[in-house]
């Protein structure tokens, strides 16, 4: 199969313009992705781990400014800490067993609970606890669903409760109305 190519000359005061463009989109991009919580890729002791986070949850959306932020575990390395996955981080462990789950081989999914637990425990100091998956994000009212922002968390707190206790640092995280 032959392949056709064509070479553009871009003429010699666009390729200015395009490459200021380029510049100015460059700063652009420092400055925003500065303003985003740099999570280590590593969780080594609570020490070293951010409070809190303005990232946004990959499954549900919401943002971890009132606890600690968490992350679906990708593995664990030689020195017994937990490597986070790449792929962003939630704002629960009831997002990340909710993003395990879709897993299709059990053998990794096993693995991923395992460390998702390990993980819990070693940032609540709980062992042998029990986690709920979030329920389908889809449900939100934001992705056409029925279920509040608010009441979407609540259920996620109540399932999770003695999890979610050890992860907040604001004691009113869900406002006035729980």
């Amino acid at each position: 199969m032959d392949y056709i190519v064509t070479i553009y000359r871009i003429p010699l005061e666009r390729s200015n313009e395009k490459n200021k463009l380029i510049q100015k989109l460059k700063k652009y991009n420092e400055l925003t992705s500065d303003n985003y919580t740099k999570l280590p890729d590593k969780f080594t002791d609570l020490d070293s781990w951010p409070k809190k986070s303005n990232l946004c949850c990959i499954n549900c959306g919401f943002s971890s400014n009132k606890r600690m932020p968490f992350f679906t575990p990708h593995k664990e390395d030689k020195n017994g800490h937990i490597v986070r996955s790449l792929n962003g981080m939630t704002c629960s462990p009831s997002c990340s067993i909710f993003i395990i789950n879709r897993v299709a081989d059990p053998n990794v999914r096993n693995e991923l609970y395992r460390l998702v637990h390990l993980l819990c425990e070693k940032m609540t100091g709980i062992k042998k606890i029990d986690i709920a998956a979030s329920p389908n994000p889809r449900t939100l009212k934001k992705f056409g669903g029925t279920i509040s922002e608010e009441d979407y968390q609540y259920r996620i707190y109540c399932m999770n409760k003695e999890i979610m206790d050890g992860l907040y640092y604001d004691s009113n995280f869900l406002g006035d109305k729980f």
